[in-house]
């Protein structure tokens, strides 16, 4: 387990965090076909994406890249290209980093980090195709 990340520079560290994650969701909007909204923009599927970027934002608050590249790149694949998804992502990216740097417990490893991604990723699959797994 990793130590406890320092509070330094927060403020200017959530903003380059919130920056990263709307260019990409930007760049996703413009390059995603016009269709109709998939089932991950049901509640469900929007909580799956906020517990997802809930993990992203500890990943990001505790140096983990490799684990937030993976989280990103299963929104990429999985979530619709909408509003919600994307805020719902942003929210839980933002409410992770915060309870990482405030939430006194140490951060977790890399591994732990990807195993909850992955099971997160499966979700987020299910969700997309109406739980018919396929």
């Amino acid at each position: 387990m990793s130590a406890r990340p320092a509070a330094a520079a927060p403020l200017a560290i959530v903003r380059a965090v919130t920056m990263s994650v709307a260019v990409a969701w930007a760049a996703a909007l413009l390059a995603a076909p016009a269709g109709p909204a998939r089932a991950a923009d049901a509640p469900s599927g929007l909580a799956v994406l906020e517990s997802l970027g809930h993990v992203n934002g500890v990943a990001l608050a505790c140096g983990e890249t490799a684990a937030s590249a993976q989280a990103r790149a299963l929104v990429l694949k999985f979530a619709p290209r909408t509003t919600e998804a994307g805020a719902a992502f942003e929210r839980g990216t933002q409410a992770g980093y915060a309870d990482a740097l405030h939430g006194g417990k140490p951060c977790p490893g890399g591994p732990q980090l990807a195993s909850d991604i992955a099971a997160l990723g499966q979700q987020l699959e299910a969700s997309v195709h109406g739980g018919a797994g396929g």
